[in-house]
């Protein structure tokens, strides 16, 4: 697995694995150890850390947008 993400990712495994480790093997932004996936930057192609898949999916659909998603944070708020 670490060989295909790093050839997908333009890295070496070595990078891979130390993501993961420093990461601890859980989600950067819930902590969760559940189908977890590399992030990575559309635009730059930069990897960005690791993230479980709904996470992952969910920046997607914002189009990592950060107003997109400080709006969505001050709506769920206000509710």
């Amino acid at each position: 697995r670490n060989k295909v993400l790093a050839c997908r990712y333009n890295t070496d495994e070595k990078t891979i694995i130390d993501l993961f480790e420093s990461a601890q093997g859980k989600g950067n932004i819930c902590g969760s150890q559940d189908s977890i996936v590399v992030d990575h930057c559309h635009v730059t192609g930069e990897i960005r850390g690791i993230l479980c898949s709904n996470h992952n999916i969910a920046l997607g659909l914002f189009r990592d947008n950060p107003l997109h998603l400080k709006n969505a944070i001050d709506y769920l708020i206000k509710r």
